[in-house]
């Protein structure tokens, strides 16, 4: 059997606005057009409405008390993707973060643990 084969080169290329983003988590969910949305955030704690600064009766600072801080997701982007292509996204990302999993140094808090959905 001789079967015909295809290809086809792909080029990359970057639009003028394109920009790498500081990505936390995101918060994905389904459309009533049965599309996947995906909403990207980066977190960042608020800045405290103030602090109270106390001293030494020698007048050096003994401490700064900082009361609780709030913590804010801020959505950069949404991702608006067909099914198929949110499961290869997600095998994607899967697969490079894999390939980092294992190594010590490149561990961070910001891991799947905390993406919702």
């Amino acid at each position: 059997m001789n079967e015909k084969t295809h290809s086809l080169k792909v080029a990359y290329r970057r639009a003028s606005d394109y920009h790498i983003l500081p990505i936390a988590g995101g918060i994905a969910g389904v459309t009533p057009q049965n599309m996947v949305i995906c909403h990207v955030y980066l977190e960042t704690p608020d800045l405290p409405e103030y602090s109270e600064l106390v001293f030494n009766s020698d007048s050096t600072l003994k401490e700064e008390l900082i009361p609780d801080v709030k913590v804010s997701r801020e959505i950069l982007v949404g991702l608006l993707l067909r099914p198929s292509d949110a499961i290869e996204l997600g095998n994607l990302l899967l697969t490079a973060g894999n390939t980092l999993s294992d190594k010590p140094e490149t561990k961070s808090n910001a891991g799947p643990e905390n993406a919702t959905s």
